[in-house]
């Protein structure tokens, strides 16, 4: 091993026992590093350097915690900046205009769900049939639908409340509700979700609390 390798390596480890205390990511470079040539080193430092390649730092559940202070430390150290001022745009100006403090800014994974509307697209033919548990339009006429993972996207987006509403209140069950803002659509063309009752319920929700109070558990899932 050369006297330079040795610099690099532990240089390496140094960080890593900083970022992690349990010594978890430090042992596991110390054996990578056990078992590699100074050639293969060397090519190791060149994917490094030229961005093919990157520090990993493992963080296995229940056996690695990681500290805000340690990683702010160590960033110190290795001279990366993690809080820096930010340009933003004045909605109501349109200038630019730089923040008073540093924010931390960090680069993380978007997980892209897998559901597409060309995947869920369909049209019905009518919703004359309602299943009587659910108030919901049911099959042959059933036409779309709105999981969970799409109504945390919504919810998340902010300010898309009355969409929410809309696909799992309205149209996913509330059949007096749907009936008030068909009517609506039907004699003007649109409809208002603020023009409809807000004391009336999904019929699966009603249906659950009457059958959780037919076995004596009581509940306010319909109050």
């Amino acid at each position: 091993m050369t006297e330079k390798r040795k610099l690099v390596q532990n240089k390496i480890l140094e960080y890593m026992d900083s970022l992690d205390n349990s010594r978890y990511n430090k042992e596991r470079y110390e054996k990578m590093f056990a078992n590699m040539t100074d050639k293969e080193f060397d090519t190791y430092m060149n994917d490094l350097k030229d961005k093919r390649t990157k520090l990993m730092l493992f963080t296995p559940n229940m056996k690695v915690v990681l500290k805000i202070k340690n990683l702010i430390e160590t960033a110190k150290k290795t001279n990366s900046i993690i809080f820096d001022r930010i340009w933003m745009v004045d909605p109501v100006t349109k200038q630019r205009y730089l923040t008073n403090y540093k924010y931390l800014i960090l680069r993380l994974p978007i997980r892209r769900t897998r559901q597409f509307l060309m995947h869920k697209l369909s049209v019905a033919e009518s919703d004359k049939r309602i299943d009587s548990l659910t108030g919901q339009v049911t099959k042959p006429d059933a036409a779309s639908s709105i999981s969970f993972v799409e109504a945390q996207l919504l919810y998340a987006r902010g300010g898309l409340d009355d969409v929410l509403i809309e696909f799992m209140k309205v149209r996913g069950g509330d059949i007096h509700a749907y009936a008030k803002f068909k009517q609506q659509l039907e004699e003007n063309g649109s409809a208002y979700l603020s023009s409809l009752d807000d004391n009336t319920r999904v019929r699966s929700t009603i249906v659950m609390s009457t059958i959780l109070k037919a076995m004596l558990l009581d509940n306010n899932l319909a109050d």
